[in-house]
């Protein structure tokens, strides 16, 4: 049952405070914590550091004790009250920020009509200022409090979770764990994720190269093509994709034919409504006469492959 009183009062708080908590959210925001190249004391590159000690920051000048571990993956700031502890987990590392933003670029965040734009705002700085702010309006409302407040502030979430593990190395686990990552009121499971990689016996022998992507969570809206000059190759691409905005067709600086394919990206975990741009050249290749028995084979299979979301090509 809900407190009406302390309701009333943190309600109230978040309200006064709303201004100031955006901007720290934006503040964050502004980080392009994509991880980038390890550096000493920087294992996920210095953006992912940058945002990690941002972040410490906030919650250290609201007096709270706060660290960030000695091999530089992940932050924490506690509240002790005594008794058990509750932790609250978030991170600050964000995926890449992708093309086609339409009111702002990615890591130049704004409010419009309501709401905030910019890579991260969702996925998790929200997290870190929604902990920051549960533990602020808790301290400042003097809500009585039997607990140790934690939380965690990671920053390798998004491509291997060495954060976390370093976390469980080197601390003593909370008794109750809550990860503002995810749907209201909570959420019970979650997918997981296999990262794969497949080989072929058969040579490629017109396919150069074939690539696309900036994470392994993303499903692909380009993907660009490489392939050996052929007249006949050049001609029949050209006019399978003539009046269709989806593909292009150009020359390299070597005199290769590039192909280029676009589809929409999703995050991989809420693939309805995406278009595989992979999916889309492989099926196109695979139908190419003048490309090669193996490539169209190899390329067959990839259809096959990305036949449906849920592994269905895989028999699964």
């Amino acid at each position: 049952m809900i407190n009406k009183e302390y309701d009333r009062k943190i309600t109230a708080w978040l309200e006064e405070n709303k201004d100031r908590l955006v901007e720290e959210w934006m503040e964050l925001i502004r980080i392009p914590s994509v991880e980038g190249e390890p550096l000493p004391g920087a294992p996920f590159g210095a953006e992912c550091l940058r945002a990690l000690e941002s972040a410490a920051e906030l919650f250290r000048k609201e007096g709270f004790e706060t660290k960030i571990s000695a091999d530089g993956k992940y932050g924490l700031a506690k509240w002790k009250n005594g008794g058990k502890s509750i932790c609250l987990f978030g991170h600050t590392d964000v995926v890449p920020a992708g093309d086609g933003w339409l009111f702002t670029e990615p890591f130049s965040p704004i409010v419009k009509d309501g709401t905030l734009i910019g890579r991260g705002t969702a996925d998790n700085k929200s997290g870190i200022i929604a902990a920051l702010s549960a533990m602020r309006a808790l301290k400042e409302c003097n809500i009585p409090i039997k607990s140790n407040i934690l939380a965690f502030l990671g920053s390798n979430e998004e491509t291997g979770m060495q954060d976390i593990e370093s976390f469980t190395e080197n601390e003593e686990m909370p008794d109750l764990s809550i990860v503002p990552d995810a749907e209201f009121p909570c959420c019970t499971g979650e997918k997981g994720i296999i990262h794969a990689w497949a080989e072929n016996s058969c040579p490629l022998p017109d396919i150069i190269d074939f690539s696309g992507g900036s994470a392994f969570n993303i499903i692909l809206d380009k993907v660009d093509v490489t392939l050996k000059y052929s007249d006949c190759l050049e001609g029949e691409i050209s006019e399978k994709i003539s009046g269709n905005d989806k593909f292009t067709l150009a020359r390299d600086n070597d005199g290769n034919i590039r192909l280029s394919a676009f589809g929409v990206a999703k995050h991989a975990a809420y693939p309805k409504g995406s278009v595989n741009a992979a999916a889309k050249a492989a099926e196109l290749l695979s139908e190419c006469n003048a490309l090669s028995e193996s490539d169209r084979s190899i390329m067959l299979t990839v259809v096959k492959f990305f036949s449906g979301y849920y592994g269905e090509g895989f028999g699964i």
